[in-house]
């Protein structure tokens, strides 16, 4: 694998991370009686988030399926997007 291979996956790799802390903090400070389906919305992103943080971090950057991370990504969006309006 060459370094430029090894520096975007430690990019995508600390981007994804750096989602999970944030998603993290944010469903901490939620109100799980109120705002359940919010909360829900959130940690469901945040698990999508992590399944691909974990194939990231498996498969080799050249053996990555960028249609799975595209997918991932896409569901990630719409869920956040479900989450701000599920909170309106």
């Amino acid at each position: 694998m060459s370094e430029k291979a090894d520096v975007r996956k430690e990019v995508l790799s600390i981007a994804l991370l750096l989602f999970l802390v944030l998603m993290g903090a944010n469903l901490w400070f939620l109100n799980t009686l109120t705002q359940q389906r919010a909360f829900a919305f959130l940690a469901s992103a945040e698990l999508v988030a992590f399944a691909m943080l974990v194939h990231v971090y498996l498969k080799p950057f050249d053996e990555l399926s960028r249609t799975w991370l595209l997918v991932g990504s896409i569901a990630v969006i719409e869920l956040l997007i479900l989450s701000t309006a599920a909170v309106g």
